[in-house]
């Protein structure tokens, strides 16, 4: 039988213009970064919400069939997700809804901690870890 490697922590974002999942180790290997961009049609001002949500939901099927396979070679840990826009009172969006739906789903079926954030907090520690592997390459 084989073992499985490392220790991941699966992170989910559903923003107004990206569906993203990404999975770290705990000695902060990037193991997966798939995003899929939302698509606004040509001329338009953006999209409302409701199409962003429905967006979401299909590019969320679509990242995990390709995934499903990679994910059977890891112990997943954690599951991290963006539960609104920025840590504030009142701070809210219906498009986080649909990952961190998504994120306690996996949460209850791999029997591990959900952790919920919010976008701008992910923006921030995305940073770091780049600032830190960077470092460490120069060294």
């Amino acid at each position: 039988m084989k073992s499985k490697k490392d220790n991941i922590v699966i992170g989910i974002d559903t923003s107004c213009y990206t569906t993203s999942i990404a999975a770290i180790s705990l000695n902060k290997e990037i193991i997966l970064n798939e995003k899929i961009m939302l698509k606004v049609d040509k001329n338009a001002k953006g999209l409302r919400q409701s199409e962003m949500v429905f967006q979401h939901i299909s590019n969320i099927g679509k990242i995990g069939e390709s995934i499903n396979d990679m994910f059977k070679d890891y112990n997943i840990v954690g599951i991290c997700a963006s539960k609104a826009p920025r840590p504030v009172e009142g701070s809210y969006m219906p498009v986080f809804t649909v990952g961190l739906n998504t994120a306690k789903l996996l949460s209850a079926t791999h029997n591990c901690p959900i952790f919920e954030t919010t976008h701008q907090e992910n923006h921030i520690e995305a940073s770091l870890l780049g600032r830190s592997r960077a470092s460490s390459r120069r060294r």
